[in-house]
């Protein structure tokens, strides 16, 4: 087989592998501006307040931030898998699920999770209090701009006593047009 019919297979193969992220990515000084408030949900002990941003080149981003109503909970990371690890804990998810929205970029969070270790399990957690996604998106139609989402978490105490999870949970969105 020659050369040239290899490499061409091969970069795309890698580029599907790598799990490369592509579109939009921002850095952690990144500043966001609120455009408008678009839904709030509590439910489980975590309140979920769902924005319209504009980041510095006025690109759509929709902002979820996840507050647990009770001081000492905490959330799991967005990265854990979505059953939990090993049956313990739920993800932070903020899926866009359709309408007049897509994917512009990874979603990303603005605080790091660290480990802990119950009972020989390692579960990744964000500090106790609140957690902000923000997904980056591009907004088509000019008619009716609305869109759905689903929410995802589980708040938990470090001591192990956990809240009921909710997970893909729909909540419409309506967006403001221009």
């Amino acid at each position: 087989m020659q050369m040239k019919n290899i490499i061409l297979p091969t970069i795309v193969v890698v580029t599907l592998l790598c799990g490369c992220e592509r579109g939009r990515q921002y850095s952690a000084s990144a500043v966001f501006n609120e455009r408008a408030k678009l839904a709030e949900v509590t439910e489980n002990f975590v309140g979920v307040a769902v924005s319209l941003e504009a980041d510095s080149a006025g690109q759509p981003v929709i902002r979820a931030t996840f507050t647990p109503t009770e001081q000492g909970l905490h959330l799991y990371s967005k990265d854990m898998p979505e059953d939990g690890v090993k049956g313990y804990g739920r993800p932070t998810r903020l899926d866009l699920v359709g309408g007049a929205v897509k994917s512009a970029g990874p979603v990303f969070c603005d605080v790091s999770p660290h480990v802990l270790n119950l009972s020989g399990v390692k579960l990744p957690i964000y500090p106790e209090g609140p957690v902000t996604l923000r997904q980056p998106v591009e907004i088509s139609g000019g008619g009716d701009l609305s869109a759905q989402i689903e929410i995802s978490y589980m708040a938990c105490r470090t001591s192990g006593e956990c809240k009921f999870p909710v997970q893909r949970k729909r909540v419409e969105l309506k967006l403001p047009k221009g």
